[in-house]
């Protein structure tokens, strides 16, 4: 599977069900993600300058990621070659949280950092920087039921990111429910001697299934599914195929 750049923006979430037993300024959080022929590691920091991380307030937030991924190109007479990249992320963002009865809104906006390297080339990693905006919502329409809703853009290679979860608390500690995932990358730089209409864009849809389990301060939650990786031109018509492969992950979060 090609990439995901969604799981530090995504990782830490807060959740109205236990707002009484999480008490704290900060946040932080690991995670994996892992694919068919790519994976990525990250972590990260939330901290609440002013109060805790369940009241209405700014944010500050940090994230570092490293992983690899590849994706398959076009190669004429010789067939689909196959392009393996080497990345690692950071983020530096400011935001707002605000409780509006049942509905949760964070937003936030900063920096965003992104170094990739041909697996195997003599040239130096490629960074690329630029502006990142991002806006999460969570609604609890019953006491047991919620939905989430997480979008972010970053100028670093035209990055989109969205999440859609939906969720139930089936336990006094556990939640289960099903999340829809859309990752977008432009990759033109990186298949030099593609076709121009070739690898332009990778888009990657994930469907899964998601189980948490949480305690006074912290949760730790594994989601599994189905994910389709695509290749379009510059028009968004996909160039090849789209590939289906399985997909996991698994994320740690603590509040203190």
């Amino acid at each position: 599977m090609l990439f995901t750049l969604g799981g530090p923006a995504f990782s830490a979430e807060i959740d109205p069900f236990d707002d009484i037993d999480r008490v704290g300024g900060h946040e932080v959080w690991t995670g994996i993600d892992v694919f068919q022929r790519a994976w990525f590691s990250y972590a990260g920091v939330t901290v609440a300058p002013w109060g805790d991380t369940h009241t209405d307030g700014w944010r500050l937030r940090a994230t570092a990621g490293a992983g690899h991924y590849s994706f398959l190109v076009g190669g004429g007479s010789t067939g689909d070659r196959q392009i393996d990249h080497e990345k690692a992320t950071g983020e530096l963002l400011a935001g707002y949280q605000t409780q509006l009865d049942a509905l949760t809104i964070k937003v936030f906006a900063g920096w965003a950092m992104l170094a990739r390297r041909q697996r195997g080339a003599s040239t130096e990693p490629r960074m690329d920087q630029g502006v990142k905006i991002a806006a999460e919502l969570w609604f609890d329409w019953s006491e047991t039921n919620f939905a989430s809703l997480d979008v972010a853009y970053a100028d670093t290679r035209s990055a989109f990111d969205a999440r859609l979860r939906v969720g139930q608390r089936v336990e006094s500690n556990v939640t289960a429910g099903v999340e829809a995932i859309f990752n977008r990358l432009d990759v033109t730089d990186e298949a030099p001697s593609a076709p121009s209409t070739e690898a332009i864009a990778l888009g990657t849809a994930r469907g899964d299934v998601f189980v948490r389990y949480d305690w006074f301060g912290g949760e730790a939650s594994l989601s599994g599914g189905i994910a389709f990786d695509a290749t379009a031109s510059p028009h968004g018509e996909p160039t090849r195929p789209t590939d289906i492969s399985g997909y996991g992950a698994a994320v740690l979060l603590f509040q203190f």
